[in-house]
């Protein structure tokens, strides 16, 4: 009896890691993905490495890689947490793995100059975070390591084991290494890792994340206009899974766009602006505004989120020439009780 208790345990457990595994597919591919952008980049580019590492987030948290939305789905469902915040979590798990295992990869130093740039780091490191924190702004971090490493030329304990280390390197060697030496502090300082990875989520990956929202949106409302009209109802329903219920508004808007008066103006109001629910709106008029707008809500501001109602405000002209709005509301029939 106990025998078959414990190998039931250990087929448990197995399976439980095959589970986890199985889970992490997509995350990992990401990674992977990154880190094969980062190498390319790294071996083709003159920039510093901090734009290197920006690029390489941008060429990889981004829609045109099948794995990212993926992988952003797979954390929120196993972490339990928004879109956003596993996009956040996402970046901070690749970045660390990059910067533990992959961060040399096509940077051609030696162990030799990896000493030399130690050297530097042992003492600019240190010096830099006596005189900013994480939360210091970037200019304060900048001034001190402008001002840290004016110290070091006066420096005896640093000249004395740079001489030792260095020894027989030329001026040079040490003007070839001055590029990797952010590379080596982004690795080994706390202070200047953290400072670099908040830049570079920020402006790189947040801020790209929420632009590729608004744009996917803005396409996405116009396909399922014309996703309906080519009779292309599978592909409408990932989209749109309640498509049927609004059908009357779908041919309205279709009928509308359709005539040659009209023109089609599309916008995107994500939930950050006013505390709104996300929508996107098709504004189909002619010249004098007479027309209607097409309101397609979503279920959050996420890449991974569907449309859940769709409404429809008319604008038609007055006799005195004025456009009065017509707002007509759909509301999904309740259910039927057995």
């Amino acid at each position: 009896m106990k025998k078959g208790i414990s190998l039931y345990l250990i087929t448990l457990f197995i399976a439980k890691i095959t589970i986890a595994q199985a889970d992490s597919s997509f995350a990992l591919s990401f990674q992977t993905t990154l880190i094969n952008n980062y190498s390319e980049i790294a071996k083709v580019s003159k920039e510093n490495y901090f734009q290197i590492l920006g690029k390489a987030a941008e060429s990889t948290f981004n829609d045109q890689n099948p794995n990212y939305r993926k992988a952003l789905l797979e954390i929120s469902k196993s972490q339990h947490i928004t879109e956003s915040k596993a996009v956040e979590k996402l970046f901070e798990q690749t970045f660390a793995a990059l910067r533990k295992d992959f961060l040399w990869n096509s940077a051609p130093v030696s162990s030799l100059d990896k000493q030399i740039l130690n050297v530097y780091n042992k003492s600019l490191c240190p010096c830099m975070s006596s005189r900013a924190s994480k939360e210091s702004f970037m200019e304060v971090v900048l001034k001190a390591q402008q001002e840290c490493t004016t110290t070091l030329i006066t420096d005896t304990v640093f000249l004395n084991e740079l001489k030792r280390v260095a020894g027989h390197n030329t001026l040079n060697d040490m003007y070839r290494l001055q590029r990797y030496l952010p590379l080596l502090m982004y690795e080994k300082c706390e202070l200047l890792n953290y400072k670099f990875n908040i830049a570079i989520k920020d402006m790189s990956v947040i801020e790209k994340y929420h632009q590729l929202i608004s744009n996917k949106r803005r396409q996405e409302s116009i396909n399922v206009l014309a996703l309906y009209e080519k009779n292309s109802l599978d592909s409408l329903k990932l989209i749109f899974p309640l498509y049927t219920k609004y059908i009357p508004l779908l041919k309205e808007a279709i009928k509308s766009r359709n005539l040659k008066k009209n023109k089609v103006d599309v916008y995107y109001r994500g939930s950050r602006i006013n505390n709104s629910n996300p929508a996107a709106l098709l504004d189909i008029h002619d010249e004098d505004g007479i027309g209607l707008q097409l309101t397609l809500n979503y279920s959050e501001h996420a890449l991974n989120a569907t449309i859940t109602t769709a409404q429809i405000k008319r604008f038609e002209p007055s006799k005195g020439n004025e456009v009065i709005e017509t707002k007509v509301i759909s509301v999904m029939p309740a259910e039927k009780k057995n």
